[in-house]
Parts: structure tokens; sequence; C-alpha cells
């Protein structure tokens, strides 16, 4: 609350017993800090949310699954375009007695690809590589949102418990009034015993946020490898510092997303899996050649070459099936293409209403919070003062100033989740 109301109750003159409690009430509850958190102590740790997000992505772990997948997918269009090895056959043929022979076989073979086959497959094997890949940073996109997620829930807990933080602190040092006011008999037992009460509630819900910032920070720590045991100032605002883009920006940049990038690459495969699987009609060719060495029962040797060739011939199979399975094949991606596309639209758009709506509103509330907690305290100062509001509608009129400090936060934490959602769903939030 702003200074100038703390003078404004102060410069009042007091009149008997309830205008001294109001008057301690007053200075002890209303404070700047009711409607701004309260800067927190000085930090063992500080990281933002950039550097969480690259620690998390630059684990050992996500780079094995990203690196192993990439690489394996990789090795496999290797394995399909690399030309088979050559064979080497050896055979002996003997003969005995007087017009026996001894005659050796020595055979180079080699499988010729003289339609183009190997090498079509081996360029689909590399776009379903590229598809693989695709898919890796698919999964750090959603990896680095989780992150983000994890990141502002813990300054959410964070800021909460400083504010529920505060309020205890201000009822603590009003019970300390009270109680002194108490013995001097200008207020009733009462009034002590329930601002007790209200002490004791506001502890627990500190407690009780602090329990859920404990989780919160091991969490986020788990993911990015910090030290769950070190607390940490989580710098950074809330809510975003500006209104989200227009949908249909938000919407160009889902068209490259990774996991459509992915399913367009494996589309271009079955494209050439289809072109090869038509070369079916060039035969395959295997060539060979190699010595033959002869050895006569009269001690007489013979030494020549072998030429060999062995052609199939495309009568029976001729790539149909494999032609057909491509075709089938590339027309379910297309329509996953398209039906991916289509949805993130919608969901871009409903995103981005909401995102935007939560943002406009988060803002509003908090400037009329301000505003209407200031006026509810000098509306329930005057009542009390005249006797007829008690302890009870007083201690409710403060009060809310830290219950819409909690809704203020609440409003922006929803802003935030849905601003990392949107970004999601358009394929960003990489550091």
């Amino acid at each position: 609350m702003p200074t100038h109301h703390i003078r404004a109750v102060v410069r009042k003159k007091p009149r008997g017993p309830r205008s001294s409690l109001l008057l301690a009430l007053a200075l002890a509850l209303v404070s700047p800090s009711t409607t701004h958190a309260a800067p927190a102590p000085a930090p063992t740790t500080t990281i933002d949310e950039p550097t969480v997000v690259r620690r998390a992505l630059a684990r050992a772990a996500v780079t094995d699954i990203v690196q192993g997948d990439v690489q394996a997918a990789r090795a496999t269009a290797i394995e399909v375009r690399t030309w088979t090895n050559p064979e080497v056959n050896y055979t002996r043929e003997q003969t005995y007695g007087m017009a026996g022979t001894g005659e050796d076989y020595l055979w180079l073979m080699q499988n010729l690809d003289i339609g183009g086959r190997r090498n079509l497959r081996g360029r689909a094997a590399m776009l379903r590589s590229e598809g693989v890949a695709a898919r890796g940073e698919s999964f750090q996109v959603q990896l680095a949102a989780e992150v983000r997620l994890r990141y502002h829930e813990v300054l959410y807990r964070r800021l909460r418990g400083e504010a529920l933080a505060l309020w205890s602190q201000r009822l603590t040092t009003a019970l300390t009034a009270i109680a002194a006011r108490e013995k001097a008999g200008d207020v009733a037992r009462y009034d002590r015993r329930r601002l007790e009460r209200e002490l004791a509630l506001a502890r627990a819900r500190e407690e009780v946020e602090a329990t859920a910032l404990v989780k919160a920070w091991a969490r986020l720590a788990a993911l990015a490898e910090l030290d769950a045991a070190v607390p940490a100032t989580i710098p950074g605002s809330l809510l975003p510092s500006s209104r989200p883009e227009p949908a249909d920006q938000y919407i160009a940049r889902a068209a490259t997303r990774p996991d459509i990038r992915a399913l367009e690459r494996a589309e271009a495969a079955t494209e050439l899996d289809n072109k090869a699987a038509s070369r079916a009609r060039v035969p395959e060719l295997t060539v060979g050649a190699g010595w033959k060495g002869v050895r006569y029962g009269t001690g007489l040797r013979s030494d020549g070459f072998l030429v060999n060739a062995i052609v199939t011939l495309p009568v029976v199979d001729r790539g149909q099936g494999t032609r057909r399975r491509a075709d089938a094949e590339g027309q379910g991606l297309r329509g996953r293409v398209a039906l991916a596309r289509q949805e993130l639209a919608g969901e871009i758009i409903g995103l981005r209403a909401e995102a935007d709506r939560l943002h406009v509103l988060a803002e509003q509330f908090t400037r009329e919070r301000r505003r209407d907690s200031e006026e509810l305290m000098k509306i329930a100062d005057a009542a009390y003062r005249g006797g007829e509001l008690g302890i009870l509608e007083l201690l409710d009129a403060f009060r809310g100033a830290v219950d819409d400090e909690l809704q203020g936060l609440e409003l922006a934490w929803m802003a935030r989740r849905a601003r990392i959602e949107l970004e999601r769903a358009a394929g960003g939030g990489l550091p």
C-alpha cells in the first residue's frame, strides 16, 4: 500500500482504546509490502531460466538419447547403401587313373546394382535419419517447456511464501502491540485471542507453502542437476513482460516444428522407396572372373581364366508389393502431416487467446487490487473508529490485501503457464 495511506492513518486523532488498537494494527499490517513481495534474503546460488534450461538439455542422459537414436538411424542408412562384399570361391576337381586330371577353380564374384536401387534406398534411409534427428529436437523442445514450467513454479511458490511470511510477521508485530494494550485495559481479551488464532493460521499456510517450495525446487533440481539441498534465488518475473504475438505468427512457426519435419522426411523417404521399387524391372547382375588350372596325369599343366555373369529375370517379382506398400505409407504420412497442421492451428489459436486474456486479467487485477485494498482498509478504518466494526471485520479487511496478493500471483502463474504451452505448441522455447 502507498505510504501516503499510512500517514493519513497516523495523522488521525485517536479516539479511545479502539483508536489506539487501530493505530497499532495499521502500523503493523499496513505497509507497501502488503501488495509487493519483500526481497528474499541473500542467496547462496543465483540461476536464471535460460541457464536452467541449458543445464537440463546438456545432461549426459539427454545427449545420449538424442545422439544415440540419430547415430543408429544414420548407421542404418550406411548399411543400406553400402555395396555387398565380393565373394571368393575356390573349387578343386580331381579324377584318378591314367587319364586323371586335377582341376582348380578360383572365382571372384560381385553383385552390381545396375538399377541404382541401393542408392535410392540409402537416400531414403538418410531422410529417415534426418527425421529421427528432428524427433530428437522435438524431445528437447518438450523438455525445455517442462523445465520452464518447473522453474516458474518455483518462482510462484517463493513469491507466495514471501507474501505469507510477511503477513505472519505483521500479525506478530500487531499481536505484541495488542498484548500491551490488553495489559493496560484498553482492549478486550478476545481481540488478542483472535489475533493469536489468525497468526496460527497464517503460520500454517506459510509452512504449507514452504513445503510446496521445497518440492518444486527438488523437481527442478533433478532436471537441471542442481543441488536440491541448496536454496537458490529465482530471478525474473512471473508474469510475461509483454502480451503474446498474433496467432498467425505462432502458426507460421509451428509449420516448421521438429515433429512436423520428421513426418515430412518420412513421407519423402517413401517416395524414394517407391522409385527404388519401380526399378525392380531392371535385372540384377552378378559378374565374376577367375582362374582355372588343370594338371594332367602325364604331368602336364594348363592354366586359363574364367568369366561368369548371372542375370536375374524380373518376370515374377517386379517390386509390386514394395511399391504398393510405399504408396500406402506415403498416403498415411501425408494425412498425418495435414491433420497435425490443422490440429496445431486450432490449438495455437486457443492457447494464444487464453494466454492473452490471462495476461490482461493479471495486469488489470493487480492494478485494481491495490486501489480496492486501499479503499477497503480506509472504510474499515472509519467503521472501526466509529464502533461499527469489530476485530473480525477489521482483520478481514487487512487479510483481503494478502488474499489479493496471492490471487494476483495465481493469475500471473496461469498466464505464464499458458504462454509456455503456447510457445511449446509453436515449437519454440529453446534457449
